[in-house]
Formats: structure tokens, C-alpha cells, sequence
């Protein structure tokens, strides 16, 4: 064999050789990887969570008496906590159905983005057919992109449809608040990264764009821009001590002595998903299957 063979043989032994070990470095590495971890996009965190405060609005007695506690939403998807004060009953004027109905809608720029849209919807609509109609319509579409973003959350089929009077739970709610796990301690906001809780985005609007960004991944861990919340009003002038909405969640699960507790939801999702045999998604699919209306 001359030597201009020898090492063309050489060469092609070694190329292989490389490939070879990158394939292995490449089987090893997926082996070894971290699962990945469910995000999904700003817009279909705020639809989820107007979704939540559709279903359930408890007022807690400070969190210390079960006993006392009021549940002041019906458990259905039908926007109550978009058209009416669950408190007096009394319906919301059109002002305040354009800025997302119930106050609590404006916790975050996610949520009130999309609480807001929907307010402005039914106006729009108001203009062409009575409020009647026009309500019925913004509730059916509502629940079409609730299934929307059931499925793309879950990655599972949306359940059907319970009828009759199958009433929410406790435990549905709990399991629901792990969407808590999603919510991220910042985004980007006209070209600059900002605190989600920053009081200056109060009565700002994401847009559809903005909106595209995605949530903090699911990891069974809050962010830690949610544990040590600072709630303040402007008139009069106060702020509340600080509190942890993870602490708030977990007291929730030991004031109504639910089925599961908080810990052990987040446990379930700290792999990145919500497994179909899971406590966690087995409520939460039994409580979207109870609460549609269309």
C-alpha cells in the first residue's frame, strides 16, 4: 500500500470514527436532558385566568374561617366577572365593562389586556344588536377560546360538557391556582423588560404582539417577583404588608380542607406537564367540563 493510500484510508477512518462519536455524545446528551417544560404564551395566560375568576371569586374571611367564607361566582363560563358586581348584584355600566368589569380583572397587564378586549367587544357589538345578543356572543366566543387554550395548556382533548347542576369545588379551584406556577416576574413591555407587578403598567395594554411572549415555564416553583407581594392604593394613600401568593395558595388547600393539597400539585407539574393521570389535571378537567355554558 503507498502512503498517498495509507492516508486516505487513515482520514476516512478517522472521519468515521468522529461521527461515530457524535452520535454517542448526542444519544447521551438526550438521555441526560431535562424534560421540557410547558409555556404558553402571555394571551393564553390571561384568557386562563379571566377564566379562573369566572369560575370562582371566594371571598376568604381573611383566610381563617372556612365557615364564613363566601363563594360569590357560580363555577360557569358565562363572564359574570366580566358583566356583573357578584357583590351587589347590580350590573356593570359600560365604562366599567370596557375596562374588564370586576376590579380584580386589572391584577396584571396579562389579564387585563384580554379582560378589557372582551369588554370592548360587546360594545362593538352593543352598536349592531341588543346587549342581550351581544353578551351571548362575547360568552360564546369566550368559551371558544377557552377550549383553545385548554388544549394547547393540557395538551389534551377538551372534555365535554357536563349538564345539569354539577356544582365547582374546592379542590377544583386549588388545582386551578397552579396556573400561579406560569405567571412570569417579568416581560417585555415597549422595548424594555419590566416587572409584571410594576404599579406604572396599571391600565396599559399588552399588544398582540407583546402578547406573543411567552410565560415562565412549568416547574412546580413560583417566581420569586410573587412571593413577597406589595399591594398599595392611592386613595387614600396605603400599601397592605407584603404577601406571598404561594403562601396564600397553600392556606387556601388547609383553610377548605381540600382533596389534595397545593404541594402535592406542584409536585405533579414540577416535570414540565400536566400528565393526563395526574390529581392536578384531573381536576382542572373536571371543573372546565362542569363550568361551559355553550
Amino acid at each position: 500500500m503507498g502512503i498517498w493510500e495509507f492516508k486516505k484510508n487513515l482520514a476516512l477512518l478517522t472521519v468515521s470514527s468522529l461521527v461515530v462519536l457524535g452520535v454517542l455524545i448526542a444519544f447521551t446528551l438526550e438521555a441526560n436532558a431535562e424534560p421540557p417544560h410547558k409555556r404558553v404564551t402571555l394571551r393564553d395566560l390571561g384568557v386562563a385566568q379571566l377564566a379562573a375568576h369566572d369560575f370562582f371569586n371566594v371571598d376568604r374571611d381573611n383566610r381563617i374561617d372556612a365557615d364564613t367564607a363566601t363563594e360569590r361566582e357560580d363555577g360557569k363560563l358565562n363572564l359574570t366577572t366580566l358583566f356583573m358586581d357578584t357583590i351587589t348584584g347590580e350590573k356593570f355600566t359600560d365604562a366599567e365593562i370596557a375596562l374588564g368589569g370586576e376590579f380584580r380583572n386589572r391584577e396584571n397587564i396579562m389579564l387585563f389586556t384580554v379582560a378589557s378586549e372582551y369588554g370592548e367587544r360587546y360594545l362593538e357589538l352593543k352598536e349592531e344588536m341588543s346587549a342581550k345578543k351581544a353578551q351571548k356572543q362575547v360568552i360564546k366566543e369566550f368559551n371558544a377560546e377557552i377550549k383553545e387554550v385548554y388544549e394547547r395548556m393540557l395538551d389534551e382533548p377538551y372534555p365535554d360538557k357536563i349538564k345539569g347542576k354539577a356544582e365547582a369545588t374546592a379542590t377544583e379551584n386549588l388545582a386551578l391556582r397552579i396556573l400561579h406556577v406560569l405567571l412570569p416576574g417579568k416581560i417585555m413591555v415597549d422595548d424594555k423588560m419590566v416587572s409584571t407587578l410594576d404599579p406604572d403598567l396599571r391600565g396599559i395594554k399588552l399588544t398582540d404582539e407583546e402578547l406573543e411572549q411567552l410565560s415562565k415555564k412549568l416547574d412546580g416553583k413560583f417566581d420569586q417577583a410573587f412571593l413577597n407581594i406589595v399591594i398599595c392604593f392611592f386613595n387614600p394613600p396605603m400599601c397592605l404588608d407584603p404577601i406571598s401568593l404561594l403562601a396564600a395558595d397553600q392556606s387556601f388547600g388547609d383553610q377548605f380542607d381540600t382533596e389534595f393539597t397545593f404541594d402535592h400539585f406542584l409536585e405533579e407539574v414540577k416535570d414540565g406537564s400536566f400528565d393526563t393521570d395526574e390529581d392536578v389535571t384531573e381536576q382542572i378537567r373536571n371543573l372546565f367540563a362542569k363550568g361551559q355554558v355553550t
